[in-house]
């Protein structure tokens, strides 16, 4: 529900400051990685090869381990920073009210280099006049976004060593991060690879995984991510009752965005060196400029006709007929510009003598791109509500919409719902049941359409032009479709009770529904030969849900002349069981592109399809699976031998629940939430816990459980054992596996209201308020990783929900 904030009609003058300064951190991970002292020993002791440690006598690891010992999420990471500055302004008279505020956001990252700032000014105004009832509302904001790196947003050449969530648990902690002055080491070591040992600039290695975090610091200080957005979201309103009973109206609203991207890669940064390197040719100057210009244009309009009347004492009928139309204009285009010249960094000039030439053509020549993007839906719809003596209610909808995403035979979809209500407090036989204040029963059947599939063109093949090999021009198929995918469907029963007992004591609502979902969206993969493509849109699957929501509030104390404490609490959970019903293929599942998830008939949604991982052999440290049949065997075969395990990716549960607290002028809140039985792949412990990038890289101190010799009961094979485990056992077994439920205290805020008798002394202000606030303040969880609630099947070392605490004052004027 989006809320717009407005000022009350015949209200004064009022002003209102609102400041906010916060701190922010990472959380830690629930899994630790070697010290210095323990990798050079582990290398010694269990890792194959000629490792780092092998070279070094016990007394060298001790004297290196004393010396050097960095913990690399202090050096990459950093305490994010916010502070937020508002002035809101809001007057009223008899027929106007107007809110206008300003603010002034900034928020330093908990990355180095990272960093938002927002200007905004908002104005919402309410009028109306003998019949005619207006109102308009616009929002203007200019943003600059510095954004953490390069790889986050897809932009870089160098995948993922600069990622400042990965470094943390991949750099190897015997590197020295600063230079001998003490300043901050940007470029790397002789040991790190990025320097050959005669102080000579190794690039290759420079730009190797065991420089990983020279790496990241290096991008973090050299290069440019950034974005500037300039957006404006503007409406108005208007309604005009023509005769008694009926009025027309009409809303029309815009949203333009308009923003500058910029990524630069300087010559002499670690990437710009590598590209310089990439052509062999010490003449060529490295370095590459990415800008684009992105302009989104949506407008909607909605006008209506309504018709009113009360007939008799008992009968109301209120029938109105809506048309809407929304249109989205996409333009996006931008250049790539390699090699650029070091006396023009930023201008995007590129290093071109107009000779210098690789099989006849120019090296360093620009890519550049555009592309518009056109959709829109068109909509008729109409409503019909009936009460009768505010005990009895109907409420009936039909509408028809029209999509330019799909095929004009599959583009109209027609949806309707149908809801009653009866208001049980209202009838006679409930006058002496003093404890229900309020009782409603509620129940309802609807069909509702759904046409966001993923892209804007699904239903239509699309081409795309530009340039392949040796820059000459050339037409290619954007995309792969299935021109007969339609509108999702979704047909939902709904029965409910809304209550409050005990002078409303205690509220609250249970909802019990059963939904089907039909032609569902979905990304199926299918065989790349012959299309070059991999996955096609397209409507798959029938998908049952049913479960029971759930909404409590109860006040255990309330506010009286005599006591000063209100103490309330509250809860809402929901309980959704699903199940594929059919799927729209002759084997009856559908992958979901990875880690084992599937569709399969008969089972939930998105249930895990994998091996069962047993263990290591203790006689050799060979891994161990489980076939299908429940039987240890050596042979992984995820296709012939996997299972349906009882596990899936969307929680079975999910609420929140909290507790509010007011004394004389303290307050005091919280928020809890939660999700339970819900699964994902921790891919993160499983490149930390993988011995083919031991060589480079950290290892988890849970490698210490490693088979060694026979006997040996290890949780972790033979290091000979070991190639390629990490990608297998992510993909094809349950070994990384995770319960991802968790319990979060997702808010907590303190505050202190000044009280009357202080602010008539003080004669300036209207009203103080005084707050400290914490969000995911504390998290209990079995997930192995940084968050629990990151959304992604294998989580990769996303961006963690940080960790906040906040300090606040409103003040009135």
């Amino acid at each position: 529900m989006i809320t717009t904030k407005r000022a009350k009609k015949n209200e004064n003058l009022k002003v209102q400051y609102r400041g906010l300064y916060g701190v922010s951190n990472l959380p830690e991970a629930n899994f630790n990685v070697m010290n210095t002292s323990q990798l050079l020993n582990y290398q010694r002791d269990v890792l194959p090869g000629d490792q780092f440690g092998d070279n070094l006598t016990e007394a060298e690891v001790v004297a290196l381990s004393n010396s050097v010992n960095t913990n690399w999420a202090d050096i990459i990471q950093q305490e994010g920073i916010t502070e937020s500055h508002q002035l809101v302004v809001t007057s009223g008279s008899e027929n106007l009210s107007a809110y206008t505020s300003l603010q002034y956001f900034e928020q330093e990252g908990t990355t180095l280099g990272s960093k938002i700032q927002r200007f905004s000014v908002r104005n919402n105004l309410n009028g109306s006049f003998e019949k005619f009832n207006y109102s308009s509302n616009i929002s203007v904001s200019y943003s600059k976004n510095n954004f953490v790196v390069d790889a986050v947003r897809g932009n870089n050449t160098g995948g993922q060593l600069d990622n400042p969530f990965i470094v943390p648990f991949l750099a190897l902690p015997y590197l020295n991060p600063y230079n001998p002055d003490g300043s901050l080491n940007t470029f790397g070591t002789v040991q790190s690879g990025a320097f050959n040992p005669d102080g000579s600039i190794n690039v290759s290695g420079a730009n190797g995984f065991m420089n990983t975090p020279f790496i990241a610091l290096n991008t973090a200080r050299e290069n440019t991510d950034q974005e500037n957005e300039f957006r404006i979201v503007g409406s108005v309103r208007g309604d005009y009752n023509i005769i008694k009973n009926i009025t027309i109206g009409a809303t029309a609203g815009v949203d333009y965005i308009h923003s500058q991207d910029l990524f630069l890669e300087t010559p002499f940064s670690i990437r710009g060196l590598a590209t310089r390197d990439f052509l062999a040719n010490e003449d060529f100057f490295g370095g590459t400029q990415f800008e684009a210009s992105y302009r989104d244009f949506s407008f909607n309009t909605n006008s209506f006709v309504r018709y009113s009347n009360k007939f008799g004492e008992k009968h109301s009928i209120t029938a109105t007929g809506f048309t809407e139309y929304f249109y989205r204009n996409i333009q996006n285009s931008g250049f790539t510009q390699n090699g650029l010249n070091p006396k023009f960094i930023g201008s995007s000039q590129g290093f071109t003598d107009g000779q210098t030439l690789v099989d006849g053509q120019a090296v360093f020549a620009p890519t550049t791109f555009s592309s518009e993007i056109e959709t829109s839906l068109l909509s008729y719809f109409g409503n019909l509500i009936y009460d009768y003596d505010g005990r009895y209610g109907l409420d009936l909808t039909l509408r028809r919409d029209g999509t330019s995403r799909f095929q004009r035979s599959r583009r109209w979809g027609t949806f309707f719902s149908v809801g009653g209500r009866w208001n049980i407090n209202e009838e006679s036989f409930m006058d002496d049941v003093d404890w229900v204040e309020s009782l409603k029963l509620r129940a309802s059947y609807g069909e509702t359409g759904n046409q966001n599939v993923a892209g804007f063109y699904p239903g239509f093949q699309t081409i795309a032009g530009g340039t392949g090999f040796l820059n000459q021009n050339q037409l290619s198929v954007n995309n792969f479709v299935d021109e007969n995918i339609q509108w999702e469907t979704t047909k939902q029963f709904n029965v409910g009770i809304d209550f409050g007992l005990w002078d409303n004591k205690l509220t609250g609502a249970v909802d019990v529904y059963s939904k089907t979902t039909e032609d569902l969206f979905f990304n199926k993969n299918i065989s790349s030969a012959g299309t070059g493509f991999s996955s096609v849109q397209t409507n798959v699957a029938e998908m049952d849900n049913k479960g029971v929501e759930l909404q409590l509030s109860y006040d255990i104390l309330r506010k009286t002349p005599t006591n000063p404490w209100k103490v309330n609490v509250f809860f809402n959970g929901a309980y959704n069981e699903n199940e594929i019903v059919d799927i729209a293929n002759n084997s009856g599942f559908v992958d979901s592109g990875g880690f084992g998830l599937r569709l399969q008939e008969g089972k939930r949604a998105f249930t895990y399809f994998l091996q069962r991982w047993a263990g290591v052999d203790p006689s050799n440290g060979q891994p161990l699976y489980l076939d299908a049949e429940g039987n240890l065997t050596t042979t992984l075969n995820r296709e012939n031998e996997g299972v349906y395990l009882d596990k899936q990716f969307d929680p079975v549960f999910t609420g929140g629940f909290g507790l509010n607290v007011s004394w004389k002028q303290f307050t005091l809140s919280s928020l809890f939430s939660y999700a339970a039985d819900t699964y994902r792949v921790n891919a993160s412990l499983a490149l930390i816990e993988d011995f083919d990038s031991a060589a480079f890289s950290n290892l988890s101190t849970t490698m210490f459980d490693v088979w060694q010799q026979p006997g040996d009961v290890a949780s972790i094979p033979a290091p000979s054992q070991a190639g390629g485990l990490r990608i297998t056992s992510s993909n094809q077994t349950d070994r990384y596996l995770e319960d991802a439920s968790f319990l979060r205290l997702r808010n907590a805020t303190l505050a202190y209201n000044i009280s009357s008798e202080t602010l008539d002394k003080i004669g300036f202000f209207n009203a103080i308020r005084i707050y400290t606030q914490g969000t995911n303040l504390i998290t209990w969880s079995k997930w192995r990783g940084y968050d629990p609630e990151a959304d992604e099947v294998g989580e990769f070392f996303s961006f963690p929900t940080p960790r906040t605490i906040s300090f606040g004052v409103d003040l009135t004027f």
